[in-house]
């Protein structure tokens, strides 16, 4: 709902938020920090939306939430590459695969690798990008997530663009699309 309906999704913010305060839900808490944070993200209040993430990591770590942790980490990552601080993406998003590989979170790992990919990309460090892609590509696949593996497919196909293989880069663009 957070990308159709900002009204409708920040009530049910609000009341994952009330309901996990009055109940003392610390998980809850974190949640919605992070759901929060994605709101923000989407208004393009980057700021804003890390300092949520920030409160969500410290809910997380008070509950032994590694998932939601690493969530969150991505999260500020993805909000510095939007800012163009790839250094503090990096670092977030190293994080985040650190906790990720220890709870065998592949769906996490993949996103992580392929957030590190586009960082590489916009700074035109193409062999970089590669080692991330093939980093990720197993999780992406153990994953069977459509839209991840369409990602990954997508990073391949502009790598080769980059660099003048064009009947490489339909290919992979193609696999994307299907």
């Amino acid at each position: 709902l957070s990308e159709k309906d900002m009204q409708q999704s920040f009530k049910y913010y609000e009341k994952v938020s009330t309901l996990s305060d009055s109940l003392d839900y610390t998980y809850g808490k974190s949640l919605a920090q992070i759901n929060l944070a994605l709101l923000l993200f989407n208004s393009a209040n980057f700021d804003a939306s890390n300092i949520a993430n920030f409160k969500a990591i410290d809910y997380a770590d008070e509950c032994g939430a590694l998932r939601l942790k690493s969530v969150a980490l991505n999260n500020i990552g993805e909000n510095f590459r939007i800012l163009n601080d790839f250094s503090k993406c990096r670092e977030y998003t190293n994080r985040a695969i650190d906790i990720n590989k220890s709870i065998n979170a592949v769906r996490g790992v993949a996103n992580n690798y392929e957030l590190l990919q586009q960082c590489d990309l916009k700074q035109e460090l193409y062999g970089d990008a590669k080692k991330n892609l093939d980093s990720g590509i197993s999780y992406a696949l153990a994953s069977n997530d459509s839209y991840i593996i369409s990602m990954y497919y997508v990073g391949y196909g502009k790598l080769h663009a980059v660099a003048g293989r064009k009947d490489s880069a339909i290919y992979y663009f193609n696999k994307a699309l299907n």
